[in-house]
């Protein structure tokens, strides 16, 4: 079965200035701007940055030498804003996605549990109901991909981790957030391979987990001894090792995996 890609809506994200098709959102101290953009946009900027077809490539051209990146104002690459996220069963298992080779975008690399990119649709019904940035319906590409029972076991239960830009993509915006779900791992199983969505039959060939049980819960107040914490770096050592040992992994996965550690030592973004 032949599966298109669709041109979809996306955000851009520009400096806070007033602009046709925008909509604001605040987070604990960032005010974002949206502008409508199309996905199809962003594959021809920020997924060509090294395209070799030209005098120069994109990046060059953008970037110079010293690989600065331009403000979102200032830059003409899409930027739209997408968003990643680790998801824990309730054992304690990080559920980690492998892409499939016949996907554009990171085929055949090691994935966050779900992510995707925020759509004007989400933004849009959101600020027609007043709702805040952390509301905003990220939960859709859980669904799409693990199934609606997995989505609707971690609503209301998403961790801002961070905000940051890839180099690599030209300074792309992504939101990483976690999640702890109230299934365990063979009920996340189950709903994945149940789900078979169009998304999940292009991008995702499979599901893996890694248990880091106890310290896949909130903070941990033991963490404040140094002794705890010395044993959980460890601990977040040994899974790095043991994803890589499994594949590839991706840079929004490695940057996922980070912030949620930053997170779990400094109970803090």
């Amino acid at each position: 079965m032949q599966i298109k890609t669709r041109n979809s809506i996306t955000l851009r994200v520009i400096e806070p200035l007033f602009m046709i098709y925008t909509k604001i959102f605040t987070l604990p101290t960032k005010t974002f701007v949206f502008q409508k953009s199309y996905y199809f946009d962003y594959l021809k900027t920020n997924c060509a940055m090294d395209n070799p077809n030209a005098a120069k490539t994109l990046r060059e051209e953008l970037h110079g030498t010293g690989h600065k990146l331009l403000s979102l104002k200032s830059s003409p690459l899409v930027n739209h804003l997408g968003f990643n996220i680790l998801i824990f069963s309730k054992g304690g298992d990080l559920i980690v996605q492998r892409r499939t080779k016949n996907v554009l975008v990171r085929p055949d690399e090691l994935c966050s549990s779900g992510s995707g990119a925020i759509n004007f649709n989400d933004v849009e019904n959101n600020s027609l109901k007043q709702k805040s940035f952390d509301q905003i319906h990220i939960t859709r590409e859980v669904e799409e991909e693990l199934g609606w029972e997995v989505a609707d076991s971690i609503k209301g239960k998403l961790k801002l981790l961070g905000l940051t830009r890839e180099l690599i993509r030209g300074g792309k915006p992504e939101l990483f957030f976690s999640a702890i779900s109230t299934l365990n791992t063979n009920e996340i199983q189950k709903c994945y391979k149940k789900s078979e969505g169009k998304k999940q039959q292009l991008e995702s060939k499979e599901l893996i987990t890694f248990n880091i049980s106890p310290y896949h819960y909130k903070k941990n107040p033991e963490l404040e001894n140094k002794s705890k914490s010395g044993e959980f770096k460890e601990s977040f050592t040994i899974l790095l090792n043991n994803i890589g040992k499994t594949g590839k992994i991706s840079i929004p996965l490695l940057t996922n995996l980070v912030l949620w550690y930053k997170y779990k030592v400094n109970g803090n973004i």
